[in-house]
């Protein structure tokens, strides 16, 4: 299988909140994995596979926020996310963000994580 990454990954251990409606309370997401295009977490309350929400993270006394998508989530209530849209100071504050962390190697990834069993 070849490596899918296009931009680098990168370490990230930190909570943010995903918001799926205006009127509900936010979900908590402990994050691994962030990229300029997307991030990685556990967030065993995420809907599945195709819901779109709101990704808030509060670093250095500011918040960012992307509109997201989820893409998969496993058994073990791992998430992965694609940020569909933000505007140009957010982009330049999550390239901030990611510029002071450590890349994730390229590894082998499987086509699809391990899918919900029901």
């Amino acid at each position: 299988m070849a490596e899918r990454r296009q931009v680098p990954r990168y370490h990230y251990h930190g909570e943010a909140e995903l918001v799926f409606a205006p009127d509900s309370p936010p979900l908590k997401i402990a994050m691994n994995t962030l990229s300029v295009r997307g991030c990685r977490g556990i967030c065993k309350e995420a809907p599945g596979k195709g819901e779109r929400c709101e990704v808030r993270l509060q670093w250095e006394g500011k918040e960012f926020q992307a509109q997201a998508e989820i893409m998969w989530k496993n058994a073990k209530g791992e998430v992965g996310l694609k940020f569909t849209d933000m505007d140009e100071p957010h982009v330049k504050l999550l390239r901030n963000l990611c510029s002071g962390l450590q890349v994730q190697p390229l590894a082998i990834v499987p086509q699809e994580p391990d899918k919900i069993r029901y």
